[in-house]
């Protein structure tokens, strides 16, 4: 039976700005999107139907973003074929870490091959586009350029390289996405020079390690979630030189240059602060990696 096994990985915001509301309700951002190496896992084979189990059953149902998109796919292509897929969950929720919108993105490459279709890149991107706005930058992954509400993705030809100390608080706001971004107002909205400027930096090659990164909600994350002005200092503690916030958080991360350094500082930061979040060491990855068949 031919099996298709495929990495959904997460992904950290190298800096996020808000420059307006839209006449359709959604916000425009300008961010740069970084792919790191914790990542879901998934395994799709040949069904009649499409049935989806996850390994956290908080995650099974309708609503999950995977079992959507291969809905999508199998109606954008008129196909009547099904599948069983399995994920497997390692990507902490709602974390401002874009796991729902990567393991939707890593499903439409998945089954695109067990299906055997090979739609177009517009095609593909379209599909993911109405799954998440974050989903088509998780078809390539590495380091890119988000704009508009973050589906135009502008892949950098320099890619970051770096470790990453990763904390993620063990925290739940009910609609936290659309909560947060309800919590903008006019002073926040910024012309994403600053974000911009990041990209150039990093297009010239030039380190972003301790260099401070922009996130328009850290203002509004630090309020609705006072724990974190702790864990920040924390961080600052063990070394950190910048501490950052990813997407809408409630994750805090900081970028390393040295192994050793990083491992150190994600065994202070278990040792600290393990009752109140989880801590991950990762790496920066260049790309998502690709689907593979496996016929046995």
């Amino acid at each position: 039976m031919t099996v298709v096994r495929a990495k959904a990985p997460a992904k950290i915001n190298l800096g996020l700005e808000i420059t307006g509301r839209r006449p359709d309700g959604f916000h425009d951002i300008v961010t740069i999107f970084q792919t790191i190496d914790l990542q879901d896992s998934l395994r799709v084979s040949p069904d009649h139907q499409l049935r989806l189990k996850v390994d956290d059953p908080l995650l099974q149902g309708e609503s999950n973003l995977a079992l959507r998109a291969a809905k999508s796919l199998q109606e954008r292509f008129s196909s009547a074929k099904g599948a069983n897929i399995r994920l497997e969950k390692n990507i902490p929720l709602a974390a401002g870490l874009g796991g729902a919108s990567s393991d939707a993105a890593a499903t439409l490459r998945a089954l695109s091959l067990l299906w055997e279709i090979e739609p177009t890149t517009a095609e593909v991107i379209e599909v993911a586009s109405s799954l998440g706005s974050d989903a088509p930058f998780f078809l390539t992954g590495g380091t890119a350029l988000g704009r508009g509400r973050g589906e135009i993705v502008q892949p950098l030809s320099n890619q970051v390289s770096a470790w990453v100390v990763l904390v993620v608080p063990s925290l739940v706001l009910e609609n936290k996405t659309a909560t947060m971004f309800g919590m903008l107002n006019d002073s926040d909205f910024t012309s994403g020079g600053t974000v911009l400027a990041l990209s150039e930096r990093i297009e010239a090659g030039e380190s972003i390690i301790g260099v401070e990164l922009p996130n328009t909600f850290s203002r509004h994350a630090f309020k609705v979630w006072p724990i974190l002005d702790a864990l920040s200092e924390e961080f600052r503690s063990a070394g950190a030189r910048g501490v950052s916030l990813s997407g809408a958080g409630p994750s805090l991360f900081t970028l390393v240059g040295d192994e050793a350094e990083a491992t150190f500082m994600r065994d202070r930061m278990i040792n600290r602060v393990s009752s109140k979040a989880r801590v991950f060491l990762c790496q920066t990855t260049s790309h998502t990696p690709l689907p593979v068949r496996d016929n046995r």
